[in-house]
């Protein structure tokens, strides 16, 4: 699942980016100010430029990966056809993001045009949903019509 940006919420960006933001000028301006510290003369410039720029260029990059997250699974959604698996068994791997954690999943697909292949899937799932994925139940998935283990699972 692709991550999103949250509407209402552009005061995260600021939170992250404008103490540094500030800083730079700040160290900018006693750049101009350091006659009485020559040795700080240069360093304090290149802080100044560095706080200013590497928060800019991480906002640039998240927004960026988001757009390309969501890009790429409206791509699938459009290209993929509906099917159905079989949860053979589960296994969580020990990764945790934001206390979701990733699991290995083993699924027998059935897909449209009569196939039934087995595939080994990992994916972030919340714990609400970890029930539904017990092995022996049925879940819907979309399988990508370009590679049959690129497969976007649908959570009741």
């Amino acid at each position: 699942m692709a991550w999103y940006y949250i509407k209402g919420r552009w005061w995260i960006f600021v939170i992250a980016t404008v103490p540094f933001f500030v800083l730079g000028v700040v160290f900018i301006w006693l750049h101009f100010d350091a006659s009485w510290h020559r040795e700080w003369y240069n360093s304090l410039l290149f802080l100044g430029i560095l706080f200013i720029i590497s928060p800019i260029l991480q906002l640039w990059w998240t927004l960026r990966k988001i757009h390309r997250g969501q890009k790429n699974e409206s791509e699938l959604i459009a290209r993929s056809t509906i099917g159905c698996a079989t949860v053979i068994s589960l296994e969580e791997t020990g990764l945790y993001t934001n206390d979701i954690p990733e699991v290995e999943i083993l699924l027998e697909v059935h897909s449209k045009d009569d196939t039934t292949y087995r595939l080994t899937h990992r994916e972030h799932v919340n714990l609400s949903d970890l029930p539904g994925l017990a092995p022996g139940s049925e879940i819907a998935i979309r399988v990508d019509s370009l590679n049959r283990k690129n497969v976007f699972l649908h959570f009741p």
